[in-house]
């Protein structure tokens, strides 16, 4: 049977989409994994500077998580926002007004040490979280192998200007 040819070129058409569809998800795939090499190359360059603003923010968590009034507010809320930044998928979005990251400690029913989480937010609600550490366990390397460079960096500057204490007093409201 001799098909038309009109057939054959549509089929032609149908493979020749196919394959550029299949050569842009591995072009795709190539550039994502190309720049996540790069972004850890370039963390791997800030490590030095990262570790200085950890060391800070670990000092800070560990003195705060033992007050009196951690505990209450933990008691009560059984949440603090200890920091707050414009990021999205663990990467800065400048001007964003739907999304942000904040760190949080917070009890754990089964456990009444206090945690430290990364929780992404969309519109006010919780889209992601992970858990750090215990806060008074937390250590350098989890911080700086766990957060992006700019968010502790500029956590670490919340501290130093005492704004960390502006996201405390928004949690109790």
């Amino acid at each position: 049977m001799r098909v038309p040819e009109i057939i054959r070129k549509k089929l032609e058409m149908i493979k020749a989409k196919k394959q550029q569809q299949v050569d842009a998800a591995v072009s795709s795939e190539k550039r994502k994994e190309r720049e996540e090499r790069e972004f850890e190359a370039w963390r791997e360059e800030r490590r030095a500077e990262s570790e200085g603003y950890a060391k800070k923010i670990c000092r800070w968590i560990r003195q705060f998580a033992m007050t009196d009034e951690c505990r209450e507010i933990l008691g009560l809320r059984g949440a603090v926002q200890i920091s707050s930044a414009d990021f999205w998928l663990g990467h800065p979005a400048p001007g964003s007004v739907t999304t942000c990251a904040v760190i949080e400690l917070r009890y754990q029913k089964q456990n009444l040490a206090p945690c430290v989480y990364y929780v992404e937010k969309h519109k006010g609600m919780e889209s992601r979280e992970n858990f750090l550490s215990y806060a008074e366990e937390i250590g350098v390397d989890g911080l700086v192998s766990s957060l992006h460079p700019d968010f502790l960096k500029q956590w670490a500057g919340e501290i130093k200007r005492g704004k960390v204490w502006e996201d405390v007093e928004n949690s109790l409201r």
